[in-house]
């Protein structure tokens, strides 16, 4: 319900309109557990593109890993490449930190880091999402708004937006 604007997200991953609609304290949906997708070549992959620190499929990779839940891995590919990473790719690399901090449960740490980043409309977005689903509807108007002003009609992710300011201005 709480979906980062990131690598792999889409917004059709937040199918349960009602129950969001519904819910009267959205930091209930903050983080999910579930277990881990075995994914034995995904975690070949991922660590062959830290070998070889090939970018952008590193990033590729981090994200893979994150929506796979192989966290811990995902966290280590982050760690050791962080140096690495592209002048071109970082706002994106910190993004992809940022929500695999915010899938995890690690909801300070996401919010800190999507605080440092340039406004992007990833970066707005996430901000706006961060904030409703920690009970801070005010500042998540704001932010959405100004993520919805950027992003094309067209796009699932300015209808999820709007669904998540529709969400802030009822709180």
């Amino acid at each position: 319900m709480a979906l980062a604007f990131a690598l792999g997200n889409f917004p059709q991953l937040v199918r349960n309109f009602h129950l969001i609609l519904t819910k009267t304290n959205l930091n209930e949906f903050k983080s999910e557990t579930a277990r881990p997708v075995p994914a034995q070549g995904l975690l070949e992959w991922a660590n062959e593109m830290t070998m070889k620190k090939q970018f952008p499929q590193a990033l590729m990779a981090l994200g893979a890993l994150r929506l796979a839940k192989q966290f811990d891995q995902a966290e280590a590919l982050a760690k050791s490449l962080e140096a690495d990473v592209p002048a071109e790719l970082r706002a994106a690399w910190d993004n992809e930190r940022a929500a695999l901090a915010w899938h995890q449960g690690k909801t300070a740490e996401a919010k800190a880091l999507w605080s440092k980043l340039p406004a992007s409309v990833p970066v707005l977005f996430n901000r706006g999402m961060a904030e409703l689903f920690t009970s801070n509807a005010q500042a998540a108007r704001q932010l959405l708004a100004d993520a919805i002003s950027q992003i094309p009609e067209q796009s699932a992710w300015h209808h999820l937006a709007r669904l998540y300011q529709t969400l802030a201005a009822n709180r």
